[in-house]
């Protein structure tokens, strides 16, 4: 189903223009920063943030106004890239105050619909609800509730939304007053289809008639073309299966008004093959009195029964005469055009009178004939590529190609299959002949300038950029392009700067934020070629060989934005930046440098970047963004060379430089005052990094000291919350763990499910699998056919024997996956539990062999998520615990060695892992390795892991064990005797070991009696 667009989108993004404006015009004297920050907003994109957050400070009503407009203006691309700063927003509109409430609200709605519109349905209902909750008359966030659940397919649901937005009066919707009339129709004709395609689902049987009955009022709604498109492809999937051709004409000439018969007959015909063939047959053998018979079957009350068959036979006969021809060009247009004009004489000369249709007739023509103009400018490109074989490349001939390629319609070129081929055909001979002048050294300059006007026009960008790049790298083709530029110096400049002021992708360089005067047009010219042919070597020789000008300040920040697009390489990059680095623009365009060399895990360029601004002098403000930077860095490079043989090296290089960073934000928290509200966010995204970077290398202690320092800042920050959780429940803390689930599910609303999650797991792993499962069925309450529920309910199926409980569940799980909605979760995560599900039932069944393999396979999935970790040794302790089992019944050599090369590298990347260990003891023991069996054992009982089974384990090596084993087994029995002397935990151990001795046959020794 297609995503429906909210109708009043529109006037949303006139009030937060309005917003912005106002905000400009009542910025206070001396906040000239204020003015030129919200200048740079409109073509900063996503760098935006940085420079709202370095503004002056502003009423917290006038930021929040701002961030929603900047949100607006990025295209919503904010949302997924700055997560921290929404969910902060997020998190405090519960203690808002009145006065600052409503542009919360404002903001969130707005954050939502980014969500909604990246599919991101569980994050924008999310906001919805959190808004509802505070404000429960808020009726646009009632009608995007509903809109929600109509893109979900919860139609029910949205019933109800909009129940309760119509309870609402409609003036406080917006701030201005309502739309008026057109608002409400398209709300009752949003209501009439989900009402429609609720009857329908809920009673397949009824008839056309019927139908006709219930979408009648729909259709004659207030509609704009983009919202008909949609409800006309959603009501054809709806009846495609059911209604006999005839009712479907019926319908449409129902649905349309006259002048709109010709769009209700092109739906038709992919609705019903046919229908189209029936119909073209008719105006292909000229039967009007056919036409006429076939007028019947509109309705009585159709004011044009013979405008609609008029409308039809022209329609048919003027689209045949524009078919492609055997040798794949276009017929006659002109004509066509003729024929057509005649058509109409004679019809309005007939019985039948002139359509009454003829508004949409005229647009027909119109189209038409723009189709016989791309005719004509594809004979002239034709042409083009004559006079190009011929030698004719220069500026002039370029010119002239981007302007013919401009007179075509894109819509042409859409919608009509053979003109598109046709160009591309005549796009690709003149490319090639062109090139082919240039591979030759013939007029070289002027085939450069051929190419330059020619990567004017998009289509042509790409094949000029690696044409000219792989052209111009030769050593003897660059000379003789530097003579010819050092000769004609004064008239490229002027060229230069001509096509600057002109070019259509020059967004990035901020047209008219540069200075064109003086020696600023050698920059310019660089900045030109660097645009248009993508080739950084070639331009940095133009601008040091040629000229032997640095940069002007004033480009450079412009400049790198442009350098980033064309994903230059990075060190070219800085040594440019550098020359301006202590201007404001060049430090800003290297600050920002930094930190996308950061994210894309380029540390030794970053570092770099950074010494240069170190040198520079650095604000409190300044240092701590650039420690972001490097702590990011840091984390990129580590995330990469997880599991490889580069780890180890990495690591030990640059754990030590992020626990120091970590370190200087501690002591910076311990020592700082009141700081400015972007610097936090800076702050928790530092910590936020560095707790996540060393749980993936396993530095627990100084991951707890991160989300501690996370939970100073905001004790509701949910992802130092779960940070905090996994990181026990890895611990094999199921106690702490629970804590902090109680914490989640009571102060938090974003993350409900994971709190219960978390808390499931910390009963499972304690052995309470009733209060597990009342855990897990909490989240289901919240989210139905949430993944990670059904995932643990299978389990604890699997434990309880209940297999084909297990596998209907198993089955959901499956098909919620193929539908592609994934809440909260990862494909390869999913996948992950599916084969773990896969594996347990398996081997339950005694399919050893299979339920292995599906084991193996949900290790590998859950190894590629960084976040499903804790899953991976979940997913290793089944299969170490199942090959165990198959090992010790069937006394196989081969299972044996499969599970202890398992254990083995289990413990080596989980070393941590009591319950790895635990299991661990198990192979060890069947492969008569007894000495490494009492080592895990006495490391469990040192950590207070120690459980009875594994205690019952150690008394069966002092029986059956010889020589070492033997003596450090009793060392350790002694060990345990003497604590459990003094602690009533331990001694209830020995007692329950003792009891398992008994269970298993063998008659306790003297001093196993508790």
């Amino acid at each position: 189903m297609k995503l429906i667009k909210s109708p009043a989108d529109k006037h949303e993004d006139m009030i937060a223009t309005r917003k912005i404006a106002s905000l400009q015009a009542v910025a206070a004297p001396g906040t000239a920063a204020v003015q030129t920050r919200l200048a740079k907003l409109k073509t900063a994109s996503l760098q935006a943030w940085a420079k709202i957050d370095a503004v002056a400070a502003l009423p917290l009503g006038d930021l929040l106004r701002l961030e929603r407009g900047v949100l607006i203006d990025c295209g919503f691309k904010s949302v997924v890239v700055d997560r921290n700063r929404w969910q902060t927003r997020e998190t405090v509109l519960a203690r808002a105050l009145p006065e600052e409430r409503a542009d919360y609200i404002d903001l969130l709605q707005t954050i939502s619909a980014a969500h909604a519109a990246a599919r991101e349905y569980g994050d924008a209902e999310r906001l919805l609800t959190t808004i509802l909750e505070v404000e429960e008359v808020n009726r646009s966030a009632w009608r995007d509730l509903a809109i929600l659940h109509v893109n979900q397919r919860k139609l029910p649901e949205a019933l109800t939304a909009f129940d309760r937005m119509n309870m609402i009066p409609a003036e406080s919707w917006f701030e201005d007053p309502p739309v008026g009339d057109q608002e409400a129709s398209r709300t009752r004709a949003l209501e009439s289809y989900i009402r429609v395609t609720v009857a329908i689902n809920d009673n397949p049987a009824l008839s056309a008639e019927q139908l006709l009955v219930l979408i009648t009022p729909f259709m004659k709604a207030d509609f704009d073309e983009l919202d008909k498109a949609i409800w006309l492809e959603e009501l054809k999937a709806l009846m495609k299966a059911r209604l006999p051709w005839q009712t479907i004409a019926r319908f449409y000439s129902l649905m349309m008004a006259g002048d709109e018969q010709i769009q209700a007959l092109q739906v038709v015909g992919p609705f019903s093959k046919k229908v189209t063939d029936y119909l073209e047959n008719l105006a292909d053998r000229d039967e009007v009195r056919d036409l006429a018979e076939l007028a019947a079957i509109f309705p009585a009350n159709d004011p044009s029964p013979a405008g609609a068959v008029a409308t039809l036979y022209t329609y048919f006969q003027l689209r045949a005469a524009y078919q492609p021809n055997e040798a794949g060009k276009i017929s006659a247009g002109q004509d066509a055009l003729l024929k057509a004009r005649a058509a109409l004489k004679r019809l309005e000369k007939s019985k039948l009178g002139l359509p009454g249709s003829g508004k949409v007739l005229k647009q027909v023509l119109d189209e038409l004939e723009l189709k016989n103009e791309a005719l004509k400018t594809l004979d002239e490109l034709q042409a083009a590529v004559g006079q190009i074989k011929e030698g004719g490349v220069s500026r002039g001939l370029g010119q002239k190609i981007v302007k013919l390629a401009a007179r075509i319609p894109a819509s042409i070129l859409a919608e009509d299959e053979a003109i598109n081929v046709f160009y591309i055909e005549l796009q690709a001979a003149l490319f090639e002949a062109a090139a082919a002048v240039f591979r030759a050294d013939k007029k070289l300059v002027g085939a450069v300038l051929f190419f330059s006007e020619l990567s004017k026009a998009a289509a042509w960008q790409p094949l000029v950029a690696q044409l000219v790049e792989t052209k111009l790298a030769d050593p003897a083709i660059y000379r003789a392009v530097k003579e010819e530029l050092v000769a004609n110096r004064e008239a490229y400049r002027r060229a230069a700067k001509k096509i600057l002021n002109t070019h259509a992708t020059m967004g990035a360089l901020k047209k008219g934020a540069l200075d064109f005067s003086g020696k600023d047009e050698d920059s310019l010219f660089f900045d030109f070629f660097l645009v248009h042919f993508c080739s950084l070597s070639v331009c940095h020789n133009l601008a040091e060989e040629l000229f032997g000008l640095p940069l002007a300040p004033t480009s450079l920040a412009s400049l790198w934005y442009s350098l980033l697009a064309e994903n230059q390489p990075a060190g070219i990059t800085i040594s440019l930046l550098e020359k301006g680095a202590d201007q404001p623009a060049g430090a800003l365009a290297m600050k920002d440098l930094a930190y996308e060399l950061a994210t894309r895990g380029k540390l030794e360029d970053c570092s770099r970047v950074l010494a240069r601004l170190e040198r520079l002098g650095l604000s409190p403000e300044l240092k701590i963004n650039l420690l972001h930077t490097k702590v990011v860095g840091i984390g990129e490079v580590l995330k990469k060379v997880r599991r490889t043989p580069q780890w180890e090296r990495e690591a030990a290089r640059l754990l030590p430089q992020l626990t120091a960073n970590f370190e200087e934000v501690e002591s910076f928290m311990a020592t700082m005052g009141k700081t400015k509200p972007w610097m936090i966010v800076d702050l928790e995204s530092i910590l936020q990094n560095c707790g996540y970077v060393f749980s993936l290398a396993h530095e627990f202690t100084l991951a707890e000291r991160s989300y501690k320092l996370l939970l100073q800042i905001d004790p509701n920050n949910v992802n130092a919350l779960l940070l905090g959780g996994y990181n026990y429940l890895k611990l094999g803390l199921a106690m702490r763990a629970g804590e902090i689930a109680r914490v989640i599910a009571e102060r938090t609303k974003g993350a409900v499910q994971a709190a219960y999650l978390i808390m499931s797991e910390a009963y499972r792993i304690s052995f309470d699998k009733p209060r597990a499962l009342e855990s897990a069925e909490k989240v289901l309450a919240i989210e139905q056919g949430h993944l990670d529920f059904l995932f643990l309910q299978a389990r604890l199926m699997i434990d309880a024997n209940n297999l084909d409980g297990a596998k209907m569940t198993l089955a959901v799980f499956e098909s919620v996956l193929t539908r592609g909605t994934l809440p909260a979760l990862s494909v390869p995560k999913a996948s992950g539990y599916i084969e773990i599900l896969r594996g347990e039932i398996a081997f339950a069944e005694h399919k050893n062999e299979a339920g292995e393999a599906a084991l193996r396979k949900a290790i590998e999935l859950l190894s590629f998520d960084l976040d499903a970790e804790y899953w991976e040794i979940e997913a290793r302790l089944a299969l170490i615990d199942k090959l165990s089992y198959w090992a010790n019944e069937s006394d196989d050599e081969a299972v044996l060695e499969r599970v202890s090369a398992l254990a083995t590298e289990s413990l080596a990347l989980f070393p941590f892992s009591p319950y790895l260990r635990t299991a661990a003891t198990a192979p060890l023991l069947l492969s008569g390795r007894m000495v490494e069996a009492v080592a895990e054992i006495e490391w469990l009982f040192d950590n207070k892991y120690l459980s009875s089974e594994t205690l019952a384990n150690l008394l069966l090596i002092r029986r059956q064990a010889e020589g070492e084993a033997i003596e450090r087994a009793q060392a350790l029995l002694d060990k345990i005797k003497a604590v459990a002397a003094t602690d009533d935990f331990t001694r209830g151990l020995v007692v329950k070991a003792a009891q398992i001795i008994v269970e298993k046959g063998l008659p306790p020794l003297e001093d196993e009696n508790g």
